[in-house]
Protein backbone atom coordinates (compact mmCIF):
# COMPACT_ATOMS: atom_id res chain seq x y z
CA UNK A 1 0.00 0.00 0.00
CA UNK A 2 1.32 3.18 -1.04
CA UNK A 3 2.07 6.21 1.23
CA UNK A 4 -0.87 8.15 -0.46
CA UNK A 5 -3.35 5.28 0.49
CA UNK A 6 -2.57 4.86 4.23
CA UNK A 7 -2.81 8.25 4.12
CA UNK A 8 -6.47 8.78 2.74
CA UNK A 9 -7.37 5.59 4.70
CA UNK A 10 -6.47 6.98 7.75
CA UNK A 11 -8.42 10.22 6.84
CA UNK A 12 -11.68 8.40 6.01
CA UNK A 13 -11.28 6.25 9.21
CA UNK A 14 -11.02 9.82 10.93
CA UNK A 15 -13.58 11.20 9.77
CA UNK A 16 -15.98 8.57 9.89
CA UNK A 17 -14.79 8.09 14.02
CA UNK A 18 -15.10 11.90 14.44
CA UNK A 19 -19.24 11.18 12.95
CA UNK A 20 -19.73 8.49 14.88
CA UNK A 21 -18.67 10.09 18.29
CA UNK A 22 -21.15 12.86 17.97
CA UNK A 23 -23.79 9.79 18.25
CA UNK A 24 -25.12 8.24 21.00
CA UNK A 25 -26.52 4.84 20.99
CA UNK A 26 -28.70 5.57 24.17
CA UNK A 27 -30.05 8.30 23.40
CA UNK A 28 -31.01 6.70 19.59
CA UNK A 29 -32.72 3.18 22.09
CA UNK A 30 -34.38 5.98 23.96
CA UNK A 31 -36.01 7.93 20.79
CA UNK A 32 -36.77 4.25 19.26
CA UNK A 33 -38.54 3.56 22.17
CA UNK A 34 -40.62 6.84 22.30
CA UNK A 35 -41.62 6.35 18.32
CA UNK A 36 -45.09 4.80 18.66
CA UNK A 37 -45.91 2.95 15.52
CA UNK A 38 -49.32 1.71 15.63
CA UNK A 39 -49.81 0.12 11.80
CA UNK A 40 -51.76 1.36 9.18
CA UNK A 41 -55.28 -0.48 8.11
CA UNK A 42 -54.98 1.02 4.47
CA UNK A 43 -51.45 0.62 3.91
CA UNK A 44 -49.35 -2.12 5.05
CA UNK A 45 -46.59 -0.71 4.05
CA UNK A 46 -47.04 2.42 6.42
CA UNK A 47 -47.47 3.90 9.58
CA UNK A 48 -49.27 6.71 11.14
CA UNK A 49 -46.83 8.30 13.11
CA UNK A 50 -48.40 12.20 14.18
CA UNK A 51 -48.55 12.67 10.32
CA UNK A 52 -45.20 11.80 9.50
CA UNK A 53 -43.87 9.66 6.42
CA UNK A 54 -42.52 6.20 7.25
CA UNK A 55 -38.89 7.39 6.54
CA UNK A 56 -39.20 10.38 9.34
CA UNK A 57 -39.66 8.30 11.89
CA UNK A 58 -37.73 10.02 14.60
CA UNK A 59 -34.91 7.58 15.24
CA UNK A 60 -34.46 6.96 12.14
CA UNK A 61 -33.88 11.27 11.48
CA UNK A 62 -31.25 11.16 14.03
CA UNK A 63 -29.47 8.49 12.52
CA UNK A 64 -29.20 10.73 9.72
CA UNK A 65 -27.40 13.65 11.14
CA UNK A 66 -25.18 11.15 12.63
CA UNK A 67 -24.03 8.61 11.22
CA UNK A 68 -22.94 7.75 7.27
CA UNK A 69 -25.64 6.26 5.85
CA UNK A 70 -25.02 2.82 3.37
CA UNK A 71 -27.97 2.33 1.84
CA UNK A 72 -31.55 2.31 1.45
CA UNK A 73 -34.41 -0.18 0.23
CA UNK A 74 -38.27 -0.46 0.57
CA UNK A 75 -38.48 -1.65 4.08
CA UNK A 76 -35.28 -0.51 5.76
CA UNK A 77 -32.24 1.84 6.03
CA UNK A 78 -28.78 1.23 7.24
CA UNK A 79 -25.96 3.26 8.25
CA UNK A 80 -22.31 2.46 9.01
CA UNK A 81 -21.96 2.20 13.14
CA UNK A 82 -18.53 1.67 14.94
CA UNK A 83 -16.68 -1.49 15.70
CA UNK A 84 -16.91 -2.46 11.83
CA UNK A 85 -20.69 -2.93 12.80
CA UNK A 86 -24.10 -1.72 10.80
CA UNK A 87 -27.16 -0.13 12.47
CA UNK A 88 -30.73 -1.54 10.24
CA UNK A 89 -33.89 0.26 10.86
CA UNK A 90 -36.89 -0.40 10.05
CA UNK A 91 -39.19 1.71 7.81
CA UNK A 92 -42.47 0.08 7.96
CA UNK A 93 -44.11 -3.36 9.03
CA UNK A 94 -42.39 -5.18 6.36
CA UNK A 95 -39.05 -4.26 7.75
CA UNK A 96 -39.99 -5.16 11.24
CA UNK A 97 -40.75 -8.21 10.13
CA UNK A 98 -37.43 -8.45 8.17
CA UNK A 99 -35.15 -7.49 11.29
CA UNK A 100 -37.18 -10.09 13.27
CA UNK A 101 -36.55 -12.91 11.04
CA UNK A 102 -33.05 -11.78 11.05
CA UNK A 103 -32.47 -12.31 14.04
CA UNK A 104 -34.34 -15.46 14.17
CA UNK A 105 -32.21 -17.10 11.29
CA UNK A 106 -29.09 -16.19 13.29
CA UNK A 107 -30.13 -17.30 16.66
CA UNK A 108 -31.20 -20.77 14.59
CA UNK A 109 -27.64 -21.08 12.58
CA UNK A 110 -25.34 -19.14 14.51
CA UNK A 111 -22.63 -21.95 13.24
CA UNK A 112 -23.00 -20.72 10.06
CA UNK A 113 -20.16 -18.79 9.02
CA UNK A 114 -22.35 -17.39 6.12
CA UNK A 115 -24.35 -15.19 8.17
CA UNK A 116 -22.83 -12.03 9.59
CA UNK A 117 -23.19 -11.80 13.14
CA UNK A 118 -26.27 -9.99 15.28
CA UNK A 119 -24.71 -8.07 18.12
CA UNK A 120 -28.01 -5.91 19.71
CA UNK A 121 -31.65 -5.59 18.53
CA UNK A 122 -34.98 -3.86 20.02
CA UNK A 123 -37.11 -5.86 21.60
CA UNK A 124 -39.84 -4.44 19.21
CA UNK A 125 -37.57 -5.29 16.23
CA UNK A 126 -37.57 -1.25 15.08
CA UNK A 127 -33.64 -1.78 14.62
CA UNK A 128 -31.06 -4.32 15.05
CA UNK A 129 -27.01 -4.02 15.03
CA UNK A 130 -25.28 -6.66 12.77
CA UNK A 131 -21.86 -7.02 11.25
CA UNK A 132 -20.82 -4.83 8.86
CA UNK A 133 -20.90 -6.45 5.70
CA UNK A 134 -19.40 -4.49 2.20
CA UNK A 135 -22.04 -5.96 -0.90
CA UNK A 136 -21.09 -7.28 -4.02
CA UNK A 137 -22.45 -4.88 -6.56
CA UNK A 138 -21.48 -7.34 -9.62
CA UNK A 139 -21.60 -11.34 -9.94
CA UNK A 140 -17.85 -10.44 -10.79
CA UNK A 141 -17.29 -9.53 -7.30
CA UNK A 142 -18.43 -13.04 -5.85
CA UNK A 143 -16.07 -14.86 -8.40
CA UNK A 144 -13.83 -12.73 -7.22
CA UNK A 145 -13.99 -14.05 -3.42
CA UNK A 146 -15.82 -17.62 -4.27
CA UNK A 147 -13.84 -18.19 -7.05
CA UNK A 148 -17.28 -19.66 -8.72
CA UNK A 149 -20.46 -17.90 -10.70
CA UNK A 150 -22.80 -16.91 -8.35
CA UNK A 151 -25.92 -18.43 -10.90
CA UNK A 152 -23.93 -21.74 -10.74
CA UNK A 153 -23.63 -21.70 -6.57
CA UNK A 154 -27.29 -20.49 -6.63
CA UNK A 155 -28.91 -23.36 -9.11
CA UNK A 156 -27.67 -25.93 -6.34
CA UNK A 157 -28.99 -24.27 -3.57
CA UNK A 158 -32.01 -25.95 -2.24
CA UNK A 159 -34.25 -27.25 0.59
CA UNK A 160 -33.04 -30.89 -0.63
CA UNK A 161 -29.44 -30.10 -2.22
CA UNK A 162 -28.44 -33.90 -3.06
CA UNK A 163 -31.94 -34.20 -5.06
CA UNK A 164 -31.34 -30.89 -7.05
CA UNK A 165 -27.66 -32.05 -7.75
CA UNK A 166 -28.86 -35.64 -9.34
CA UNK A 167 -32.17 -33.37 -11.32
CA UNK A 168 -29.07 -30.67 -12.59
CA UNK A 169 -26.81 -33.75 -13.48
CA UNK A 170 -29.57 -35.95 -15.29
CA UNK A 171 -30.87 -32.70 -16.70
CA UNK A 172 -27.62 -32.47 -18.42
CA UNK A 173 -27.42 -35.65 -19.37
CA UNK A 174 -30.62 -35.37 -20.98
CA UNK A 175 -29.76 -32.63 -23.09
CA UNK A 176 -26.40 -34.67 -24.12
CA UNK A 177 -28.38 -37.60 -25.10
CA UNK A 178 -30.63 -35.89 -27.30
CA UNK A 179 -30.31 -37.08 -30.97
CA UNK A 180 -31.31 -34.04 -32.30
CA UNK A 181 -29.14 -31.52 -30.09
CA UNK A 182 -26.78 -29.06 -32.06
CA UNK A 183 -25.16 -26.95 -29.61
CA UNK A 184 -23.35 -30.37 -27.84
CA UNK A 185 -20.43 -28.34 -26.90
CA UNK A 186 -22.32 -26.54 -24.58
CA UNK A 187 -23.89 -29.32 -22.27
CA UNK A 188 -20.14 -30.85 -22.67
CA UNK A 189 -18.87 -27.41 -20.65
CA UNK A 190 -21.61 -27.13 -18.91
CA UNK A 191 -21.19 -30.86 -17.57
CA UNK A 192 -17.28 -29.89 -16.64
CA UNK A 193 -18.38 -26.24 -15.36
CA UNK A 194 -20.18 -28.15 -12.15
CA UNK A 195 -17.59 -30.97 -12.16
CA UNK A 196 -15.07 -27.90 -11.12
CA UNK A 197 -17.57 -26.18 -9.06
CA UNK A 198 -17.87 -29.31 -6.80
CA UNK A 199 -14.78 -29.69 -6.34
CA UNK A 200 -14.80 -25.61 -4.80
CA UNK A 201 -14.98 -25.36 -0.88
CA UNK A 202 -16.13 -22.36 -0.70
CA UNK A 203 -18.55 -23.13 -3.18
CA UNK A 204 -19.77 -25.85 -1.88
CA UNK A 205 -19.78 -24.20 1.89
CA UNK A 206 -22.47 -21.48 0.30
CA UNK A 207 -24.54 -24.00 -1.22
CA UNK A 208 -24.50 -26.10 1.85
CA UNK A 209 -25.08 -23.32 4.12
CA UNK A 210 -27.70 -21.26 2.02
CA UNK A 211 -29.01 -24.62 1.63
CA UNK A 212 -29.86 -25.15 5.25
CA UNK A 213 -31.53 -21.71 5.44
CA UNK A 214 -33.57 -22.48 2.93
CA UNK A 215 -34.74 -25.64 4.21
CA UNK A 216 -35.86 -23.42 7.68
CA UNK A 217 -37.90 -21.06 5.96
CA UNK A 218 -35.60 -18.57 4.19
CA UNK A 219 -36.54 -17.48 0.34
CA UNK A 220 -34.36 -18.14 -2.33
CA UNK A 221 -36.20 -15.19 -4.07
CA UNK A 222 -34.14 -13.28 -1.73
CA UNK A 223 -30.56 -14.12 -2.56
CA UNK A 224 -29.72 -11.73 -5.33
CA UNK A 225 -25.60 -11.40 -5.65
CA UNK A 226 -26.69 -7.51 -4.48
CA UNK A 227 -27.38 -9.23 -0.86
CA UNK A 228 -23.96 -11.06 -0.62
CA UNK A 229 -20.82 -9.29 0.07
CA UNK A 230 -17.58 -9.67 2.79
CA UNK A 231 -17.13 -8.38 6.21
CA UNK A 232 -13.85 -6.64 7.22
CA UNK A 233 -11.68 -10.00 7.10
CA UNK A 234 -13.46 -10.78 3.52
CA UNK A 235 -14.94 -13.52 4.30
CA UNK A 236 -18.09 -14.13 2.26
CA UNK A 237 -21.34 -12.93 4.00
CA UNK A 238 -25.20 -12.89 3.04
CA UNK A 239 -26.34 -9.75 4.82
CA UNK A 240 -29.70 -9.40 3.52
CA UNK A 241 -31.81 -12.31 4.13
CA UNK A 242 -34.96 -11.36 5.64
CA UNK A 243 -37.46 -12.61 3.47
CA UNK A 244 -39.86 -15.23 4.06
CA UNK A 245 -43.16 -17.12 2.72
CA UNK A 246 -45.56 -15.06 4.98
CA UNK A 247 -43.99 -11.71 4.72
CA UNK A 248 -43.18 -12.03 0.87
CA UNK A 249 -47.09 -13.27 0.88
CA UNK A 250 -47.97 -9.58 2.53
CA UNK A 251 -46.26 -7.07 1.32
CA UNK A 252 -44.22 -8.36 -1.68
CA UNK A 253 -46.13 -10.70 -3.96
CA UNK A 254 -48.71 -8.18 -4.88
CA UNK A 255 -45.88 -5.58 -5.72
CA UNK A 256 -43.71 -8.28 -7.93
CA UNK A 257 -46.36 -9.99 -9.83
CA UNK A 258 -44.93 -13.61 -9.26
CA UNK A 259 -45.80 -16.07 -6.15
CA UNK A 260 -43.11 -17.25 -3.85
CA UNK A 261 -42.67 -20.41 -5.21
CA UNK A 262 -41.67 -18.37 -8.52
CA UNK A 263 -39.04 -16.86 -5.97
CA UNK A 264 -38.48 -20.12 -4.70
CA UNK A 265 -37.28 -22.13 -7.97
CA UNK A 266 -35.01 -19.84 -9.78
CA UNK A 267 -33.03 -22.22 -11.80
CA UNK A 268 -30.07 -20.69 -13.28
CA UNK A 269 -27.35 -22.15 -17.01
CA UNK A 270 -24.02 -22.96 -15.43
CA UNK A 271 -22.69 -20.91 -18.39
CA UNK A 272 -23.84 -18.49 -21.17
CA UNK A 273 -27.41 -18.88 -23.01
CA UNK A 274 -27.11 -21.38 -25.36
CA UNK A 275 -29.65 -19.35 -28.15
CA UNK A 276 -26.81 -16.15 -27.50
CA UNK A 277 -29.83 -14.13 -25.77
CA UNK A 278 -29.24 -12.23 -22.53
CA UNK A 279 -31.87 -13.09 -19.51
Amino acid sequence: MTLMAENLKELVEGLVQEVLGKFNFQMFKQIAAGDVRPPSSRNPHAYINTGETPREHPEIAYAKKMLPLLGEGSSRIVFAYSGGKALKIAMNRAGLEQNNEEVNAYTKHKNLSIIPKIFDAASDNKWIVAEIVKPFTSGDDFQRVVGANFESVLTLVASDPRAKLEQVINNIKYDLNDPYITNRDFYVKEMEDLKKLLKNQKAKSAIDQLSKMLATGSSKGDMHVEHFGTNVQGELKYFDYGLTEDIFQNYYSNHRGRSFEDAQDQDFYFGPDPTGSEF
